[in-house]
């Protein structure tokens, strides 16, 4: 599942997307002139990815498809930190089972 938001406007996309694994010799490594590094695909020069250096945030880039679920959220709801919401929901860490380790 893809989520893509815009906290400013609390508007929301929810999209499926298929996993691929993304081979990097099919993409051309470029630094941008924010010197942030760029993957292209090498067919066609789409770009593809985005790596801030300084902000250590990894971006991958898509065509959002029409099948997407958009909604906005109306209300101003409060932040609860994490720890607070599983203190009101007493949840207790053997609610989960790690399958596979």
């Amino acid at each position: 599942m893809v989520l893509v938001r815009n906290m400013q406007t609390k508007a929301f996309v929810l999209f499926e997307e298929e996993m691929i694994r993304y081979v990097p010799e099919d993409f051309e490594w470029v630094l941008n002139s924010n010197n942030n590094l760029q993957g292209h695909k090498k067919t066609d020069n789409k770009h593809f990815f985005t790596w801030q250096f300084h902000g250590g945030q990894f971006t991958v880039i898509r065509d959002i498809p029409g099948s997407t679920r958009c909604f906005r959220i109306t209300r101003n709801i409060p932040y609860i930190k994490p720890a607070e919401l599983d203190a009101m929901i007493n949840y207790s860490d053997d609610w989960i089972t790690l399958v596979g380790t």
